[in-house]
Parts: structure tokens; C-alpha cells; sequence
């Protein structure tokens, strides 16, 4: 259900500019940071991982996300260049 509904909004997505797709990474980042204990527990639960360990998966997920949105404000993405040759 989630990969169709990923398929059916990406149309949508796509035609977003890139400072929108950047907000947007920086909302899902906000999200996961403001997942509770509950979800730390449930987590643990079904992975039989330490509450350490998934906090840090939680962390380093939710900085990445906000990564790729910088990289998405600044344009590195396009792999465009300014060559200033010196005269």
C-alpha cells in the first residue's frame, strides 16, 4: 500500500522545486524526531535492538533527511559550474 501510494504522488512531487522538495524533507525530519518513546519501544520490540541504538538510527535518519534538503537548497545537485578563468 505504501510503494502504490508512493507511485500515485510522485507525479505530484516531481513538479515541485526543489526548495519545496527541501521543506518537505525537513517536515519527514521533524516527524521522525518527534516520534516518542512509544515508537522506541515498538521498535525495540519488533527488532530486538537496544532503545540506544534505535535512537541513533532515529537521529542519523532524521539528519539526512535534513542533508538532502540542503543539498536541495543549494543546488549542488544540479552539478552546475562557474568557471572564473583568470584574464
Amino acid at each position: 500500500a505504501a510503494a502504490k501510494a508512493a507511485a500515485a504522488a510522485y507525479p505530484t512531487y516531481r513538479t515541485l522545486s526543489a526548495a519545496r522538495r527541501a521543506d518537505f524533507l525537513d517536515a519527514i525530519a521533524a516527524e521522525i524526531d518527534a516520534l516518542g518513546d512509544d515508537f522506541v519501544a515498538l521498535v525495540c520490540q519488533e527488532t530486538a535492538l537496544p532503545a540506544g541504538r534505535i535512537q541513533g538510527e532515529r537521529g542519523r535518519t532524521s539528519g539526512q533527511m535534513r542533508l538532502f534538503a540542503q543539498v536541495l537548497r543549494r543546488g549542488d545537485f544540479y552539478g552546475a559550474r562557474i568557471d572564473r578563468a583568470l584574464p
